[in-house]
């Protein structure tokens, strides 16, 4: 059986969306990819750019470099929780509104590794 774009319940295979509130809530979805995109590039780009300043930074001075990589993680956890956009691959593999959950989760590990590495560098250097 097909299955809904959206929230991934069985369709027969001449519908995409089992519902008109699942396919209004990937129009939604869809429209805020295309709407915030570019707001998201350049946080994601910021954050990777960060994180290499306070990778380089960190062969010098660890201190720096903990807090700088550290804040970094911080920025893009919060740009992928508040933004949570994956890829074309994830939502073809599970559907919309699983994919939203899963990259939540993974902001959310974003934010605790950011948080750990700022820890560790306050007491350990």
């Amino acid at each position: 059986m097909k299955q809904c774009e959206y929230c991934a319940k069985e369709i027969s295979y001449h519908e995409q969306y089992c519902n008109e509130e699942c396919k209004d809530n990937a129009l939604d979805f869809f429209d805020k990819i295309e709407s915030k995109n570019i707001i998201f590039s350049v946080f994601q780009i910021a954050g990777i750019i960060l994180m290499i300043i306070g990778f380089i930074t960190g062969v010098f001075q660890a201190f720096w470099g903990t807090l700088i990589s550290g804040c970094a993680a911080i920025l893009l956890g919060i740009v992928f929780y508040i933004l949570p956009f994956g890829t074309l691959e994830m939502i073809k593999k599970f559907k919309i509104k699983k994919m939203i959950k899963i990259t939540k989760l993974i902001a959310l590990g974003f934010i605790l590794f950011g948080l750990i590495d700022i820890a560790l560098g306050q007491f350990v250097f």
